[in-house]
């Protein structure tokens, strides 16, 4: 069987290639295309990295072909990459001079969309996305996807860093098939670059290229802040959420004038991004979907989600309110076959005891007959997801009709004649009427392309069957979060309730050194003694006024008040006199306080909260944990290479065990010459209990 080559395997198609979004374009010559794989019979995207005669360039080159790869490994290996485009294949090609990517293609990205309004599938099949009614529902389900792409590139310790309309893809195809991941994420290019530049490149090479990636999407941080005007403290995995931020805030609000945005100078930057802020502030969607997208796009980073899973969990939250799509429509057009020999028309003929004739001469009559009020219920078939009762008592299952998305077909059943057929009780829409047209003619937008993209989604997840090992896993995993919760309820009951009673703030009198006073007091009796034990246990004498009781809320410097003096006041309440900066937040009339010296605490409550979402998000883990055996492969002693590329692509842990002599130590000084020989500029923490088992490793 012939081998082919790359040329061979991959046939171009166009030419993709903008300078603008490749890092180093004015120092290696890259080429991208759409092609056509002849193996896989799908289209990809085909990245060719010259390699310069110039050995820096080449050392370069070869850098940025090695961590594309690396990068695309560790985040497939999380199951949570599903948003993500997949590395399919790679190759150094020496005799060609070139360095072979190729990834997956998914459709245009969301800027050609949003901008180019032309008569392409994909175009339609978006702005058919864009108008229809349960479009916030789909949207918010694709973001949360992208948030899980996001998640595996952060749990796998990278950031995107270039996240925009331009590297986010809208699939056609997933639409259609009524699949959550609708659009994608793509163009790793400046997570290359961004990423250990410090260990390839001199300080004035880096500043030269970083400068080529400030487009608008970028998160204010990671701006100079001469340009700015105010101070920015570099770039975090916040900054990939502002820019994804801002992309949904693009499709939300239908922003038209996208190039006033995208070519805007960086000193026009603070007051466009204020101006999209202010337009979401006015956005009249649902209260938690406007604090979601109002989190994501604020210009301060401490007012930002903290991390994407905080981000996702309010995501979800705003899901459970979509989750049952139920869609009334007045009006829907159907199909079926009008000649007499049709067997639907026989049997409809025979029931209703009306001719042949009748019916077609008048369908609608026919349809408004039997049909008017129809509630559609669900299928287990993907061809055919609905079902209906007629008037008559007649069973009609109902499917696309071929080649038209807007348009449904019907055919007659007997429920006990199709054994496989389930027939659920679950309710997916009411329609009030019915009319018949050609499937050959034109036919107007209607509701019928969402209405079966529902259905299939539903249907796909009632297929999903738990066998005992997942219900184990769930209990397991419901245990720790029982432990973690009560954990959280002892410490929260640590933030009690106060009232403010002065602020110096517009005191010009009391206004001393830049400092502030405040005079608060803490309310009932129970509450009273509780703040009296934490008061005696603080070590720091500090406390923060809060305008909410969330035990997560992210400490803040300032917010941040020391108790001066304590006192009894009337009713018997505790009054605290706390000194801060005149700089502090504002303090809340009635709010809640909380001792800065919780932050630690809160802090492993909040790592042990992640690391159950880690377990819930990560199915090779969690197996290692509760079925150690199902993840162990067991190896001869002269197998040892293949060991260590087995742990080498396992991720995110690996256990080897062994008795003395076995080659543990051995194996991890091969491990450690094979990670750097697959990307030479990888950080490797090796760590021990003991000095002298480093010693033997070294």
């Amino acid at each position: 069987m012939k081998i082919l080559s790359w040329e061979d395997r991959f046939k171009k198609i166009t030419n993709i290639t903008d300078t603008k979004f490749l890092p180093f374009s004015d120092k290696i010559e890259i080429e991208e295309y759409i092609a056509k794989d002849l193996i896989l019979k799908q289209r990809v995207i085909l990245k060719l990295i010259k390699i310069d005669e110039d050995p820096d360039i080449k050392s370069l080159a070869q850098y940025l072909w090695h961590y594309e790869i690396s990068l695309n490994q560790r985040a497939s290996n999380n199951s949570k990459g599903n948003s993500l485009l997949k590395l399919l294949y790679a190759q150094r090609d020496e005799e060609k001079g070139v360095y072979v990517i190729v990834t997956e293609y998914s459709g245009p990205s969301l800027r050609d969309l949003l901008m180019d309004h032309d008569e392409s599938e994909d175009s339609i099949f978006f702005n058919n996305f864009l108008r229809s009614s349960d479009k916030k529902k789909i949207l918010w389900e694709a973001i949360y996807k992208l948030a899980e792409g996001l998640y595996a590139l952060h749990f796998s310790g990278l950031l995107h860093r270039n996240i925009s309309l331009d590297t986010i893809y809208f699939d056609n195809e997933a639409y259609q098939q009524g699949e959550k991941e609708i659009f994608k994420i793509g163009d790793f290019n400046w997570s290359i670059y961004l990423c250990s530049l410090s260990n390839v490149f001199t300080d004035d090479l880096s500043s030269e290229l970083i400068k080529d990636n400030y487009h608008f999407f970028r998160a204010p941080e990671c701006l100079p802040s001469t340009l700015l005007e105010f101070e920015t403290s570099g770039e975090t995995y916040q900054s990939d959420l502002f820019s994804l931020g801002l992309v949904i805030s693009f499709l939300i609000l239908g922003i038209e004038d996208i190039e006033k945005y995208t070519n805007s100078q960086l000193k026009d930057r603070p007051k466009l991004y204020e101006e999209i802020y202010l337009m979401l502030e006015n956005f009249s969607g649902y209260p938690l979907e406007k604090e979601i997208l109002l989190k994501l796009v604020c210009v301060d980073v401490e007012e930002r989600f903290q991390n994407i899973n905080d981000l996702m969990n309010r995501v979800r939250e705003l899901l459970n309110i979509f989750k049952y799509n139920f869609i009334e429509e007045s009006r829907l057009p159907i199909n079926f076959n009008l000649e007499r020999n049709s067997p639907l028309l026989r049997q409809i003929s025979n029931i209703l005891n009306i001719n042949i004739d009748a019916i077609l001469e008048e369908p609608d009559e026919f349809l408004s007959f039997e049909f008017r009020n129809c509630i559609l219920f669900l299928t287990n078939d993907l061809k055919f997801p609905l079902y209906a009762k007629g008037f008559s008592g007649t069973y009609y299952k109902f499917g696309k009709a071929f080649k038209r998305s807007n348009l449904s077909q019907i055919r007659s059943f007997l429920p006990n004649q199709e054994l496989n057929l389930e027939l659920k009780t679950i309710q997916i829409g009411i329609i009030k009427e019915f009319y018949w047209l050609d499937r050959e003619g034109s036919c107007p937008y209607s509701r019928w392309e969402e209405i079966f993209r529902n259905a299939t989604s539903q249907i796909k997840e009632l297929q999903i069957e738990k066998d005992p090992e997942i219900k184990k896993r769930e209990r397991w995993l419901k245990t720790i979060k029982i432990i973690g919760n009560a954990e959280k309820e002892i410490e929260k009951k640590k933030i009690l309730n106060y009232q403010c009673i002065y602020d110096s703030l517009n005191d010009e009198t009391k206004r001393k050194n830049n400092k502030r006073e405040v005079l608060i007091q803490v309310f009932d009796e129970e509450e009273k003694e509780l703040f009296s034990n934490i008061i005696n246990e603080a070590e720091s004498g500090l406390f923060e006024l809060l305008d909410t009781d969330n035990l997560f809320e992210p400490f803040k410097r300032k917010r941040v008040w020391k108790v001066i003096e304590i006192t009894e006041g009337s009713r018997n309440n505790t009054q605290l006199i706390l000194e801060g900066d005149i700089r502090n937040h504002e303090v809340p009339e009635n709010g809640f306080i909380r001792s800065w010296d919780l932050k630690n605490t809160i802090f492993l409550l909040k790592r042990k909260r992640q690391i159950i979402q880690d377990l819930e998000n990560n199915e090779y883990l969690l197996n290692a944990i509760l079925n150690p055996a199902s993840t162990h492969t067991y190896f001869e002693k002269y197998d040892k290479n293949n060991l260590v590329s087995f742990i080498y692509y396992t991720n995110p842990i690996f256990l080897l065990q062994g008795p003395p002599g076995t080659g543990k130590t051995y194996t991890a000084t091969k491990l450690i010459k094979y990670s750097l020989q697959k990307d030479p500029f990888s950080r490797i923490l090796i760590a021990s209990k003991e000095h002298s088992a480093l010693d033997d490793l070294l």
